[in-house]
């Protein structure tokens, strides 16, 4: 069965244990990166994806798609004076992409009868970028960003073992 726009199989989930750390690079006004560092769902507090997800079942992507673009040269129209990071700023748009995100992951599991939607892979560990280029997908680079798109991986989840 074919899956619907906005949901692909993964080929490989590209994981490490050090893309954690890619949180506490400095970003604009977040010298120390994400302000979101260490808290209950963001590492160094999550479970590695191997601990979760069994990486041996089928995997998927759900992305939303926004045309930043679009955005950008509709609120340049509506606040000329605005700066370009004001015109990008992700409180006016980024909760759109994420419902979007969020709707095409929970027909993935639907179809495919997985149990597990995992909607910031990257905290635990996966490399988004590589995993979605190798599956089919390139990913802009966030320099030239144009076209946003928000990643959930769903699956299965990891069986726990018993001591039985």
């Amino acid at each position: 069965m074919k899956l619907p726009y906005g949901i692909i199989e993964v080929d490989r989930v590209y994981h490490n244990r050090k893309t954690g750390q890619w949180c506490k690079i400095p970003y604009p006004n977040h010298p120390k990166g994400c302000p979101k560092y260490g808290e209950d769902d963001c590492p160094p507090n999550t479970p590695f994806i191997t601990e979760v997800l069994d990486l041996r079942r089928p995997t998927y992507i759900a992305f939303s798609e926004f045309n930043l673009h679009a955005h950008v040269e509709t609120m340049r129209s509506k606040y000329p004076l605005w700066s370009e990071r004001q015109l990008r700023n992700v409180l006016y748009w980024q909760n759109t992409s994420r419902k979007q995100m969020r709707q095409r992951a929970r027909i993935a599991r639907f179809i495919r009868g997985a149990d597990i939607i995992i909607e910031c892979p990257e905290g635990m560990g996966v490399n988004v970028y590589v995993t979605c280029y190798k599956s089919g997908m390139p990913l802009q680079r966030i320099r030239n960003l144009t076209l946003c798109r928000h990643i959930a991986l769903i699956g299965f989840r990891k069986e726990a073992k018993t001591n039985d």
